[in-house]
Protein backbone atom coordinates (compact mmCIF):
# COMPACT_ATOMS: atom_id res chain seq x y z
CA UNK A 1 0.00 0.00 0.00
CA UNK A 2 1.21 3.55 -0.88
CA UNK A 3 0.44 7.03 0.74
CA UNK A 4 2.24 9.84 0.73
CA UNK A 5 4.50 10.07 3.67
CA UNK A 6 3.33 11.69 7.23
CA UNK A 7 6.00 12.19 9.85
CA UNK A 8 3.76 11.54 13.21
CA UNK A 9 3.95 8.04 12.13
CA UNK A 10 0.49 7.31 13.30
CA UNK A 11 -1.65 4.16 11.72
CA UNK A 12 -5.36 5.30 10.24
CA UNK A 13 -7.86 3.18 8.44
CA UNK A 14 -8.33 4.18 5.48
CA UNK A 15 -9.70 3.05 1.86
CA UNK A 16 -7.06 1.66 -0.86
CA UNK A 17 -7.99 2.64 -4.76
CA UNK A 18 -7.57 -0.41 -7.26
CA UNK A 19 -3.74 0.33 -6.94
CA UNK A 20 -3.22 -0.02 -3.24
CA UNK A 21 -2.82 3.95 -2.20
CA UNK A 22 -4.29 4.70 0.97
CA UNK A 23 -7.22 7.64 0.80
CA UNK A 24 -9.33 9.25 3.28
CA UNK A 25 -12.45 7.05 3.60
CA UNK A 26 -15.06 9.34 1.82
CA UNK A 27 -12.52 10.36 -1.25
CA UNK A 28 -14.67 9.34 -4.08
CA UNK A 29 -10.76 9.96 -6.54
CA UNK A 30 -7.69 7.91 -5.38
CA UNK A 31 -5.51 11.29 -4.43
CA UNK A 32 -2.49 9.98 -5.83
CA UNK A 33 -3.54 8.05 -8.96
CA UNK A 34 -6.88 9.35 -9.93
CA UNK A 35 -8.55 6.54 -10.08
CA UNK A 36 -12.25 6.21 -8.92
CA UNK A 37 -13.02 5.00 -6.03
CA UNK A 38 -16.64 4.95 -5.90
CA UNK A 39 -17.87 2.36 -8.76
CA UNK A 40 -15.93 -0.24 -6.61
CA UNK A 41 -16.33 -2.29 -3.30
CA UNK A 42 -14.06 -0.50 -0.90
CA UNK A 43 -11.35 -2.58 1.12
CA UNK A 44 -10.80 -0.77 4.93
CA UNK A 45 -7.20 -0.85 4.82
CA UNK A 46 -4.70 0.30 7.81
CA UNK A 47 -1.58 2.48 6.65
CA UNK A 48 0.31 5.87 7.69
CA UNK A 49 -1.94 8.96 8.01
CA UNK A 50 -1.05 11.24 5.35
CA UNK A 51 -1.02 15.08 5.77
CA UNK A 52 -4.16 16.22 5.93
CA UNK A 53 -3.32 19.27 4.59
CA UNK A 54 -2.49 22.75 5.97
CA UNK A 55 -3.22 25.98 8.14
CA UNK A 56 -2.37 29.21 6.03
CA UNK A 57 -1.91 32.65 7.43
CA UNK A 58 -3.04 35.65 5.93
CA UNK A 59 0.61 36.53 5.87
CA UNK A 60 1.27 33.45 3.34
CA UNK A 61 3.17 31.13 5.94
CA UNK A 62 1.82 27.53 6.02
CA UNK A 63 2.03 25.10 8.23
CA UNK A 64 1.60 21.17 6.98
CA UNK A 65 -0.48 19.19 9.32
CA UNK A 66 1.37 16.47 9.33
CA UNK A 67 2.11 16.18 13.17
CA UNK A 68 -0.07 17.80 16.17
CA UNK A 69 0.78 22.05 16.77
CA UNK A 70 0.48 24.63 19.16
CA UNK A 71 -0.56 28.19 19.07
CA UNK A 72 1.22 30.25 21.44
CA UNK A 73 2.22 34.25 22.27
CA UNK A 74 5.99 35.42 21.61
CA UNK A 75 6.67 34.72 24.53
CA UNK A 76 5.76 30.99 25.67
CA UNK A 77 7.62 27.18 24.62
CA UNK A 78 5.65 24.80 23.26
CA UNK A 79 6.38 21.16 22.89
CA UNK A 80 4.97 20.64 19.44
CA UNK A 81 5.81 23.15 16.91
CA UNK A 82 4.79 26.59 17.55
CA UNK A 83 2.64 28.75 15.79
CA UNK A 84 3.04 31.90 17.12
CA UNK A 85 0.19 34.41 17.46
CA UNK A 86 1.93 38.28 16.53
CA UNK A 87 1.81 41.38 18.09
CA UNK A 88 3.01 42.74 21.74
CA UNK A 89 -1.15 42.86 22.82
CA UNK A 90 -1.28 39.20 22.37
CA UNK A 91 -2.30 38.00 26.10
CA UNK A 92 -1.50 33.91 27.03
CA UNK A 93 -2.39 31.48 24.40
CA UNK A 94 -2.58 27.87 24.63
CA UNK A 95 -4.92 26.28 21.78
CA UNK A 96 -3.54 23.03 20.13
CA UNK A 97 -4.15 21.75 17.15
CA UNK A 98 -4.27 17.70 17.33
CA UNK A 99 -4.82 15.57 14.45
CA UNK A 100 -6.99 12.78 15.47
CA UNK A 101 -7.94 10.33 13.08
CA UNK A 102 -8.23 12.01 9.86
CA UNK A 103 -9.72 14.89 11.97
CA UNK A 104 -8.26 18.25 12.75
CA UNK A 105 -9.54 18.99 15.93
CA UNK A 106 -8.74 22.55 17.55
CA UNK A 107 -8.90 22.61 21.25
CA UNK A 108 -8.39 25.95 23.74
CA UNK A 109 -6.39 24.63 27.06
CA UNK A 110 -6.79 28.23 28.36
CA UNK A 111 -6.05 30.51 26.07
CA UNK A 112 -7.33 34.18 27.19
CA UNK A 113 -7.35 35.17 23.57
CA UNK A 114 -11.13 34.37 21.88
CA UNK A 115 -10.56 31.21 19.96
CA UNK A 116 -12.96 31.03 17.05
CA UNK A 117 -13.64 28.94 13.65
CA UNK A 118 -15.47 31.03 11.46
CA UNK A 119 -15.96 30.87 7.64
CA UNK A 120 -16.74 27.58 5.70
CA UNK A 121 -20.05 28.09 5.40
CA UNK A 122 -21.25 28.03 8.21
CA UNK A 123 -21.46 30.74 11.37
CA UNK A 124 -18.93 31.52 13.95
CA UNK A 125 -18.16 28.48 16.35
CA UNK A 126 -16.17 29.67 19.78
CA UNK A 127 -14.10 27.28 20.92
CA UNK A 128 -14.05 27.60 25.28
CA UNK A 129 -11.55 27.06 27.76
CA UNK A 130 -11.08 23.29 27.92
CA UNK A 131 -13.19 22.74 24.71
CA UNK A 132 -12.37 21.07 21.40
CA UNK A 133 -13.90 21.55 18.11
CA UNK A 134 -12.97 19.71 14.52
CA UNK A 135 -11.94 22.41 12.24
CA UNK A 136 -13.67 21.59 8.67
CA UNK A 137 -11.75 22.21 5.24
CA UNK A 138 -12.40 25.80 4.47
CA UNK A 139 -13.09 27.27 8.02
CA UNK A 140 -10.57 29.69 9.75
CA UNK A 141 -9.03 29.25 12.91
CA UNK A 142 -9.40 32.90 14.82
CA UNK A 143 -6.79 33.09 17.61
CA UNK A 144 -6.27 37.02 19.00
CA UNK A 145 -4.93 38.62 15.51
CA UNK A 146 -4.07 35.15 13.81
CA UNK A 147 -6.15 34.06 11.35
CA UNK A 148 -5.37 30.10 9.89
CA UNK A 149 -7.28 28.94 6.54
CA UNK A 150 -7.61 24.91 6.99
CA UNK A 151 -6.65 23.95 3.21
CA UNK A 152 -7.33 20.05 2.80
CA UNK A 153 -6.46 17.86 0.29
CA UNK A 154 -8.93 15.61 0.50
CA UNK A 155 -12.92 16.17 -1.15
CA UNK A 156 -13.97 19.85 -0.94
CA UNK A 157 -15.47 21.40 1.89
CA UNK A 158 -19.25 20.45 0.85
CA UNK A 159 -18.69 17.03 -0.08
CA UNK A 160 -16.40 15.68 2.40
CA UNK A 161 -19.15 14.94 4.71
CA UNK A 162 -21.80 14.54 2.41
CA UNK A 163 -23.55 11.05 2.67
CA UNK A 164 -22.45 8.82 -0.11
CA UNK A 165 -24.07 8.62 -3.41
CA UNK A 166 -26.35 5.55 -3.77
CA UNK A 167 -24.50 4.16 -6.28
CA UNK A 168 -21.93 4.11 -4.00
CA UNK A 169 -20.48 0.37 -2.18
CA UNK A 170 -19.73 0.36 1.67
CA UNK A 171 -16.70 -0.09 2.84
CA UNK A 172 -15.68 -3.71 3.63
CA UNK A 173 -13.65 -4.92 6.97
CA UNK A 174 -10.73 -7.14 6.27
Amino acid sequence: MHAPPGDDGVLVEGAACARGHLNHPRQRYCLLCGAAMHGRPRLAVLGPRPPLGALVGGDGATYVLDRDHAVVDEGERAGSPAIVVPGPGARSVRVQVRLEGWDVVVSNVGSAEPVLLTGGGGGPVVVGRGSSSVLEPGRTLVVGALSLLFVSCFEDPGTARSPAPAHSAPVERA
